[in-house]
């Protein structure tokens, strides 16, 4: 019995040697889900991370939107149909790739609608005071 508990030590040496790469990986995700929506801007970000014998898992909440004095987030990396050859994409990579793509596209198109809208919006604004 005890000794199954030996193995489930959790040493702080090996926690803090794994926290540069869990926070790469959390950024990382958050960056591509960032683009994805189509959103540049994110607030009150809270990150919670939980600790096991054998698995460590975080959290990252916040509330992200689209500020108009950021630019635009690119396409996520790697949905362009070009970056692999057809040989090396299943049907369902392509097709959940294709949706990804659309999705992006479509986020992207309407913030770039919206921020086009605004601005003439200011413009006319301006010239009728």
């Amino acid at each position: 019995h005890s000794h199954t508990h030996a193995h489930q030590h959790i040493y702080p040496a090996q926690i803090g040697e794994g926290m540069p790469y869990l926070e790469f990986a959390l950024h990382s995700e958050l960056v591509n889900k960032m683009r994805l929506r189509g959103v540049n801007a994110l607030f009150d970000l809270r990150i919670q991370v939980s600790i096991g014998p054998s698995m460590t898992v975080a959290i990252a909440t916040g509330t992200a939107m689209s500020l108009a004095a950021l630019p635009v987030p690119h396409e996520l990396a790697g949905l362009h149909p070009h970056t692999r050859s057809s040989a090396e994409t299943s049907p369902l990579e392509s097709s959940i790739r294709d949706k990804l793509s659309s999705v992006s596209r479509a986020h992207r198109d309407m913030l770039r609608s919206y921020l086009e809208d605004d601005e003439t919006s200011e413009g006319a604004g301006a010239g009728g005071a």
